[in-house]
């Protein structure tokens, strides 16, 4: 299905980043990962047909994207959006009610700062668009409910749980239907937290260290392509595979020239040994790997990048690097959105 393509009238001021790392002590508690999920996704990208959310039914019968929802007791939050951008926060969450108990089992701690990069790169997006993305937020601390995972190991039994549980999915899955019936296709982003050695921003594609250790003409193929939550957005013959994955105008290509590391990018188009959290349940399963036109990434963000005193600076950057991402390969235009003082190198390699 062709994207609808519309101009959109952007501007943009000038932000001079700064790259500030705090020091270690001022994290409070280490952030999740989504390691268990990564051993069910296996060597072809499937997991088992019932792993995901069943077909839901639409929280609304309509929405405004000028007004904020909720689920029951305002565990999930929903700010529907009116161009083809969706983003969740699934861990960032500090609800603690008492008529959820804890969870006893699987990751049980949370991504710090992820519900406030996500809104601010939405601010940023809608100040430069006059368009808004879609949001989704989970409010739950992780001990009582993990967005991110099965029904059976995110809510352990606890009906208050399963009930928020399915809330959030059914409003991903009402984002997806408005972005699907108004552009034709689109993107979604699960924004998460990372604290790895490595200290570097990971853009999760479905595909792990040992994919992106091939070179570009070894990873340009049907297989790879298929695996990755790229896979509607690369059936376009247009769309070159590895430069979406990791080249100039790959998201970790424009984010890296902002001064961020990230992978893959040009300049680390592979993990090479390092931890790196390549997919997880929400990026697999509201992906496209399962049918559909939404591609889908998890931005497993370092957290010294998002915390208080330089969040602003990073989502800022982050903010951009979608915008330009899906100018480079979903065809959006946008007027007025002078970036060469941004990106001179990116705009010279184009």
């Amino acid at each position: 299905m062709s994207f609808k393509r519309l101009s959109l009238t952007v501007g943009l001021a000038l932000t001079t980043l700064l790259l500030l790392v705090p020091d270690p002590g001022s994290l409070a508690e280490e952030p999740s990962g989504d390691d268990t999920t990564l051993h069910l996704f296996d060597e072809g990208g499937v997991w088992p047909a019932d792993y995901c959310p069943p077909e839901l039914d639409p929280m609304y019968p309509s929405y405004n994207p000028w007004q904020t929802y909720y689920g029951r007791n305002g565990y999930i939050e929903y700010v529907p959006g009116n161009m083809p951008i969706i983003i969740s926060a699934p861990h960032g969450g500090n609800l603690r009610p008492d008529e959820i108990p804890d969870r006893t089992w699987g990751m049980l701690l949370g991504d710090p700062n992820s519900i406030e990069y996500a809104r601010e790169v939405v601010a940023y997006i809608q100040q430069w668009t006059d368009r808004r993305p879609h949001l989704i937020i989970n409010h739950l601390h992780r001990t009582k409910m993990d967005a991110n995972r099965e029904i059976g190991e995110a809510a352990q039994g606890n009906p208050y749980a399963e009930q928020a549980w399915t809330e959030y999915h059914a409003f991903i899955q009402d984002a997806k239907d408005s972005v699907t019936a108004d552009w034709g296709e689109g993107h979604y982003f699960d924004f998460d937290i990372n604290i790895h050695d490595a200290e570097w921003t990971e853009i999760g594609l479905g595909l792990n260290g040992g994919d992106l250790a091939h070179s570009d003409q070894e990873l340009n193929t049907a297989y790879y392509k298929n695996k990755s939550h790229l896979k509607s957005l690369v059936a376009n013959p247009d769309v070159y595979f590895p430069g979406a994955v990791r080249g100039p105008t790959s998201l970790g290509g424009y984010l890296e020239q902002y001064g961020y590391k990230t992978v893959p990018s040009p300049t680390h188009p592979g993990p090479d040994g390092n931890d790196m959290y390549y997919t997880g349940y929400n990026t697999y399963c509201h992906g496209p790997n399962l049918g559909g036109t939404i591609n889908s990434t998890q931005v497993e963000t370092y957290l010294h990048f998002v915390l208080p005193d330089v969040r602003d600076a990073y989502s800022h950057a982050l903010a951009q690097t979608i915008l330009l991402f899906l100018r480079a390969h979903y065809g959006l235009t946008f007027q007025e959105f002078d970036h060469q003082v941004y990106l001179p190198m990116i705009m010279s390699a184009d």
